[in-house]
């Protein structure tokens, strides 16, 4: 770990202090010592047409502003040390009215040195036409409204124009919000990741799709 990412945590560690949340600590200490964690991983092609499943909504799509957008969607600090990182590009959603409702991070090939120093193994290195996805957040009050599979979409396209047209995405197999969600949004299955915590080192496989898995994908996202 560098001492720039060591310093975002001890930060973030004293924040989390200083407003009482001893339980995100303590949660943070007991996934590392011992911990087991299966996930997706998705992929949508743009060469491939699809339309967005639900209604269309009226969405305005722009670049993240931590001075203004920081603490918009009502999450805490659940992304606050990414934030910290400063690595391109971090997208938000605005609606009709101006207020901001949706926020993801999109990774390119130029960031794979970044990616690899924050994440680790976690992530395939990506090539020039990929980019990945994380960090994605839906503002509660507009959960279940299709926010996320048109702000996916739009973003997207508009890097589409960018030279990349194959968009991954990691999702936990409990996280059935996001997979359907994903689903929605033109994703489909493509890979399996094993994260294993084993006393504070941790431990990242990847798999090709089973019919066992790819049966469990299908009953989560009915």
């Amino acid at each position: 770990m560098n001492i720039k990412v060591f310093f975002n945590r001890l930060l973030i560690a004293i924040s989390h202090i200083k407003d009482g949340s001893f339980h995100n600590i303590w949660e943070g200490i007991t996934v590392r010592f011992f911990s087991n964690h299966h996930s997706y991983g998705l992929k949508r092609d743009l060469n491939s047409s699809f339309n967005i499943i639900g209604p269309i909504k009226k969405l305005e799509i722009r670049l993240f502003n931590p001075e203004t957008d920081l603490f918009a969607l009502d999450e805490g600090q659940r992304h606050l040390r990414l934030v910290k990182e400063n690595i391109p590009s971090c997208y938000v959603a605005s609606d009709e009215q101006e207020q901001v409702c949706y926020r993801q991070w999109l990774f390119k090939a130029s960031e794979n040195d970044r990616l690899k120093k924050y994440f680790g193994n976690l992530f395939p290195e990506l090539n020039s036409n990929e980019g990945l996805i994380e960090g994605v957040f839906t503002k509660p009050d507009y959960r279940g409204l299709n926010i996320m599979p048109n702000a996916i979409d739009l973003i997207l396209k508009e890097n589409y124009n960018q030279g990349i047209n194959l968009f991954l995405v990691f999702v936990n197999k409990h996280n059935i919000a996001s997979l359907k969600g994903f689903h929605k949004s033109g994703f489909t299955p493509y890979i399996y990741r094993i994260e294993r915590w084993r006393f504070f080192k941790r431990y990242v496989t990847f798999h090709e799709l089973n019919n066992k898995n790819l049966k469990s994908y299908k009953n989560r996202i009915k």
